[in-house]
C-alpha cells in the first residue's frame, strides 16, 4: 500500500498532482474486497430465513449478474428474457441492463447488457426467477426497497453472524462473481 497523501497539498507541483492521482486510480487506497459465495449464500438464506426473499434475490443477483451497487433498483419484467428455443433448453434466463430504449446508459455509456442468470452451480437461479416473474407486470419495478436498505441489512447480517472481520461491503458482490466464476 501507498502512504496517502492529500491532493490539495500539492497544487503546486501540478506534474507531481497528476502522477499520484494516476497512482491513486490504479492502486486505490480502500480494496473491494470479493464476497466468497459462501458468504453470499449465508446472508442470502439469513433474508430469506427473516421473510426477505426479495433481498436474498438481490444478494443472488448482484453476485451472479456482477451488479453494480443499485442497478437492482431499476430492474423491471421487461428486463428479463425468458429462455428460449424450440425445447426451451436454452441456458437460462437473460437479464437486459440498461435498454436502449429507455435512453439511459450504464455507468461506461453502453445499453442492452445482456447477462445469463445462474450459469454454472447457480443454475436453479433461474427457477427462482421464474417464480419472481411469474404475475409480475412489463413495467412494474421487481425491488421495492433502495440500496441503503440493502447496506443497512449486510450490516446487521454482518454484525448478527459475526464476519466483521470479512470488510463486507455491497459493492463486493460485483467482484466476488467473476472471482468464483475463474476458479470454477
Amino acid at each position: 500500500s501507498h502512504p496517502s497523501v492529500v491532493l490539495r497539498q500539492l497544487r503546486h507541483l501540478p506534474l507531481s498532482s497528476k502522477a499520484l492521482a494516476g497512482w491513486n486510480s490504479r492502486e486505490p487506497g480502500n480494496n473491494r474486497l470479493p464476497w466468497p459465495w459462501l458468504v453470499v449464500e449465508w446472508i442470502a438464506f439469513e433474508a430469506a430465513t427473516l421473510g426477505m426473499a426479495s433481498m436474498a434475490l438481490v444478494l443472488l443477483l448482484s453476485f451472479d449478474c456482477y451488479l453494480r451497487p443499485g442497478d437492482f433498483g431499476h430492474l423491471r419484467r421487461c428486463n428479463f428474457i425468458a429462455p428460449q428455443g424450440v425445447t426451451g433448453t436454452s441456458r437460462g434466463w437473460t437479464l437486459v441492463l440498461n435498454p436502449a430504449a429507455e435512453m439511459v446508459p450504464s455507468k461506461s455509456g453502453s445499453f442492452d447488457d445482456s447477462l445469463v442468470i445462474g450459469h454454472g452451480r447457480r443454475c436453479w437461479l433461474n427457477r427462482v426467477i421464474a417464480v419472481l416473474l411469474r404475475n409480475k407486470s412489463a413495467g412494474v419495478l421487481l425491488f421495492d426497497f433502495d440500496e441503503a436498505k440493502v447496506r443497512r441489512f449486510i450490516a446487521q447480517s454482518v454484525k448478527k453472524l459475526q464476519l466483521e472481520t470479512l470488510h463486507l461491503q455491497l459493492h463486493g458482490l460485483r467482484h466476488g462473481g467473476p472471482s468464483t466464476d475463474y476458479l470454477e
